[in-house]
């Protein structure tokens, strides 16, 4: 029974399996306190990662719509 099903492109799609899979995780964190100059700069090497990377990101704003960080910005 270890044969894969075989599935239409329609199909795949629909259930996010083979190339429309959605890979993702969860992260939250909590900073300590740092002055101003100390926030941007975490943030600004944050967005950078970020963006390099082409990942989606949301902030704590509940949004069921992931966006880009430059989209943010």
């Amino acid at each position: 029974m270890s044969e894969k099903t075989s599935r239409n492109r329609r199909i795949r799609k629909k259930l996010h399996l083979d190339e429309w899979a959605i890979l993702g995780f969860e992260f939250s964190c909590n900073l300590a306190e740092a002055s101003e100059q100390e926030y941007e700069s975490f943030f600004n090497t944050f967005a950078d990662v970020v963006i390099e990377q082409h990942l989606y990101i949301t902030l704590n704003d509940e949004s069921e719509n992931p966006r880009r960080l430059r989209d943010l910005c």
